[in-house]
């Protein structure tokens, strides 16, 4: 058994948290492929009408349908984004989206405040908690905006009014599209100072990772394959190319690198007998599965990249898409 350095330890470390990382990198792209489309609910505003301006103001009232409210009436806005990997046709809808509402809330009106050029969708009220909407060729990168009227059941008044948007429930039958996301519109990070030093941490880590799996590809730099110093034997007038390993305990192991068969000797002992001649070789072992492990690391970076910066991701590419809303 070879003798393990701490550093050696390290690196076997290392190396294992790379494959977890390619490995999630792995399962995330067969989920993606298996469901290439998909369709985001962007919450950009819940406001309960009557908690938060009637309350408030003195003189104040709200009517709806030339009535004065006096129940939790909430105003809720937001987009629908197909921000899959490919557009969503009308062959493959069977039935329409459906958002329900959680039990003692009904819809009171829903309108579709804007859309993505040439998109055609609509929302109508199927009953007291089901919304269904319809939209024709949903293209990549497309997206609609939407307003509408909820009455909330009491349980809703001590809460706050993001509870009600987070309570929906989306269902659909629509081909390829596993379900329907749910995300804020992302603002500014506002958190402290050490937030964005892990994020510098992390980055630097990437990077180095992303340097050690490439240096492993390409066999170039640290972790690239280095020259040996092996042996020739010559045993019986036969010619084997072997490598020494020593060992604490005196005993070193001669590997036969064609066969792989090993022996263990005391080697002052064994070279009375036998002629070792130094030989140069390019690698270590034709058989180090390092491009392999180089692949997984290089894997792993881009999932940690893609961890550490996903909220400035999503940030950019959902603000980009509905900065491209027609009103």
């Amino acid at each position: 058994m070879p003798n393990l350095t701490f550093s050696d330890y390290l690196s076997t470390i290392g190396i294992g948290i790379s494959l977890l990382f390619g490995l999630w990198g792995i399962y995330l792209a067969l989920r993606r492929t298996k469901y290439p489309a998909k369709i985001t609910f962007i919450r950009e505003q819940t406001v309960s009408l009557l908690d938060d301006f009637a309350t408030h103001i003195p003189n104040l009232s709200i009517l709806y349908k030339d009535q004065t409210i006096n129940k939790n009436i909430y105003l809720l806005s937001g987009h629908l984004v197909n921000n899959g990997n490919i557009d969503i046709s009308p062959e493959m809808i069977e039935r329409p989206l459906c958002c329900i509402l959680p039990a003692g809330c009904s819809w009171l009106e829903f309108k579709i405040t804007g859309t993505s050029q040439s998109l055609r969708a609509e929302g109508f009220i199927d009953d007291e908690r089901n919304l269904n909407i319809e939209f024709g060729l949903f293209r990549r990168d497309e997206n609609f905006s939407f307003q509408a009227l909820v009455l909330a059941s009491s349980d809703y008044t001590q809460k706050k009014p993001a509870s009600l948007t987070g309570a929906l429930l989306w269902k659909h039958r629509i081909k390829d599209l596993d379900y329907i996301g749910t995300t804020t519109i992302p603002e500014p990070d506002t958190r402290s100072p050490m937030s964005w030093t892990l994020k510098g941490l992390l980055l630097i880590a990437m990077i180095i990772n992303l340097s050690m799996g490439l240096s492993m590809i390409s066999g170039f730099g640290p972790m690239g394959a280095l020259p040996s110093i092996a042996y020739e034997r010559i045993t019986n007038n036969k010619k084997t190319i072997v490598t020494l390993t020593p060992h604490r305990d005196g005993i070193t192991t001669i590997r036969e690198i064609e066969t792989g068969n090993e022996q263990r000797v005391h080697l002052s002992d064994y070279t009375r007998s036998t002629s070792l001649k130094p030989i140069y070789r390019e690698n270590i072992d034709e058989k180090n599965p390092t491009v392999l492990v180089g692949i997984f690391m290089t894997i792993a970076s881009i999932v940690l990249f893609g961890s550490t910066f996903s909220s400035n991701i999503k940030r950019f590419r959902f603000r980009k898409i509905i900065a491209n809303t027609i009103k």
